[in-house]
């Protein structure tokens, strides 16, 4: 299970810096023009950083809201009661099966 976890975590790496990159690229692509240099330019006192910033925090903004969705359409599993549930069904017959199963409706 760890090693698993640890790809998974190395794959979600990986992801992040290819999402980062295709939005850089697309903050060069979209932002400049021939009069004006991109937000990202080499010149820092040219571009417009404090934009890129913003368009991050915007994203996180939106991935706030998203998650606040999620987790308020979320609903728990109801909490299984040991004592009410036969044990040990799966390795019992079905005589056994049958018989835990009246002993529980009648105690109902």
């Amino acid at each position: 299970m760890r090693s698993v976890a640890n790809a998974f975590f190395s794959c979600s790496f990986a992801l992040a810096n290819y999402v980062s990159s295709i939005l850089v690229t697309t903050i060069h692509n979209v932002t400049g023009t021939h009069s004006h240099p991109d937000w990202l330019t080499n010149d820092i006192n040219a571009g417009r950083l404090d934009y890129f910033y913003y368009l991050l925090a915007g994203i996180g903004v939106l991935n706030l809201a998203y998650f606040l969705y999620v987790s308020q359409r979320y609903h728990y599993k109801g909490s299984v009661d040991i004592q009410e549930k036969p044990q040990d069904v799966e390795l019992g017959s079905k005589v056994e099966l049958d018989y835990y199963t009246r002993k529980n409706d009648e105690s109902k």
